[in-house]
C-alpha cells in the first residue's frame, strides 16, 4: 500500500509538471502571437480586502499573482496591459469581471500594479487582449512574470559613418586648413591633351631684388635727363625773338616740372 501511494504522488507530481508546462507554452503562444483587440483607459488596481476571494470565473484571487479583471473579454483570457506613462508592461491572466466604477476599463493585482509602476493607484494604460487562457487552477505565473517589459530598453544610436576613401593624402586632406589648395592630378592621357592645347610658358628666372631696384633708378635717371632737357630747349626758344610768343602757353607746365 505504501508503495501504491508513493507511485500516486509520482504519478501526481509528473501530471503537475506536465500540466504546468502547458500552460506555460499556453502563455508563450499567446504573447508571439497577434494583437487581437486594443483598449486605452484608466485602470486601478484591487485592494487587499479581495485576496483569497473567488473570481467570476471560480478560480481565487491572490492579490501576489498576475490577474486582472474587466467587463468585456471573455474569461479567462491572457492580455497585455502597458502603462503608457513609463512604457512598463506585462502579461496578466483575466479571469474576473470588473471594474464597476465609472472610467475604468481594468482592476489589476497588487503585483501586477506594482511591477507596472502605477503612482497613486492608477494609471492610463492600454490593454491588447492576446488570446484564451487555460481553465481554472492553472499554472501560468511563472511565464506571466516573465513576459515583463520594463521600457528601459537601451535604444541603438547610428554611428556616423566615416569617410570613403578616395586615394587623397592626409596632407592633401588638411591643405584647405594651412590656406593651400594644390591642385587635382590628371590621368596621363588628361595631362597630354592639357598640354597639347594649353602649353605651359617657360618660367622666367626669378628677378633678384638688388636688380629690380637697379632697374628703377635707371628708370628714374632717364626721367629727369629728359626733363633737364626740355629744360634748356625751352631756355633756348625764350631767347629767340619769338621765343616768348611760343614759350608763354607751356610757362605753367615747364614751372611745375622744375
Amino acid at each position: 500500500m505504501a508503495r501504491l501511494g508513493l507511485f500516486a504522488a509520482l504519478a501526481v507530481s509528473l501530471l503537475g509538471l506536465a500540466s504546468a508546462s502547458a500552460d506555460e507554452a499556453s502563455v508563450s503562444a499567446a504573447a508571439s502571437g497577434r494583437v487581437l483587440t486594443s483598449t486605452v483607459g484608466i485602470s486601478s488596481y484591487y485592494g487587499p480586502g479581495f485576496h483569497g476571494l473567488r473570481t467570476a470565473d471560480g478560480e481565487i484571487f491572490d492579490r501576489y499573482g498576475l490577474s486582472a479583471a474587466n467587463k468585456t473579454l471573455p474569461i479567462p483570457c491572457y492580455a497585455r496591459v502597458t502603462n503608457l506613462v513609463n512604457g512598463r508592461s506585462v502579461i496578466v491572466r483575466v479571469n474576473d469581471r470588473g471594474p464597476y466604477v465609472g472610467g475604468r476599463i481594468l482592476d489589476v493585482s497588487e503585483r501586477a500594479a506594482r511591477l507596472l509602476q502605477f503612482n497613486g493607484g492608477l494609471s492610463r494604460v492600454r490593454l491588447d487582449y492576446l488570446g484564451k487562457a487555460g481553465p481554472a487552477g492553472a499554472d501560468d505565473q511563472r511565464a506571466l512574470l516573465a513576459s515583463l517589459k520594463t521600457g528601459a530598453e537601451p535604444t541603438m544610436v547610428a554611428k556616423a559613418k566615416p569617410p570613403a576613401e578616395d586615394g587623397v593624402s592626409v596632407s592633401m586632406r588638411s591643405a584647405p586648413a594651412l590656406a593651400y589648395s594644390a591642385p587635382k592630378p590628371l590621368a596621363p592621357a588628361a595631362a597630354a591633351l592639357d598640354a597639347a592645347v594649353r602649353p605651359v610658358a617657360p618660367a622666367s628666372p626669378p628677378q633678384e631684388p638688388l636688380g629690380l631696384a637697379a632697374k628703377l633708378d635707371a628708370s628714374v635717371r632717364q626721367l629727369e635727363a629728359a626733363l633737364e632737357a626740355a629744360h634748356r630747349s625751352a631756355e633756348r626758344v625764350a631767347k629767340s625773338p619769338f621765343g616768348e610768343l611760343v614759350v608763354a602757353p607751356f610757362k605753367p607746365l615747364i614751372e611745375a616740372s622744375r
